[in-house]
């Protein structure tokens, strides 16, 4: 059985996919349910799912970005 953590990559990478390719999260969440991908619990996505899904990953990005630019900061600071 696959852990927790895996599924979950696996589903942001589904997820992703799809972003490039200029789908609506609704047809994301179609795309995900034709293909058998199914959600944490076992079940079909919603388009709030694929929301949260899509928020938190630009949320992590966004904390990413920050942090680096923190970083070149303050190594040029003390350099």
């Amino acid at each position: 059985m696959a852990s927790r953590s895996s599924w979950a990559t696996t589903r942001c990478i589904a997820v992703l996919t799809f972003r490039p390719q200029g789908l609506s999260q609704r047809k994301i969440a179609n795309a995900l349910n034709h293909l058998g991908i199914t959600t944490p619990h076992g079940g079909t996505w919603r388009l709030s799912q694929v929301h949260g899904i899509i928020s938190r990953l630009e949320e992590n990005v966004k904390e990413e970005t920050q942090f680096k630019m923190l970083s070149v900061a303050l190594n040029e600071f003390f350099t």
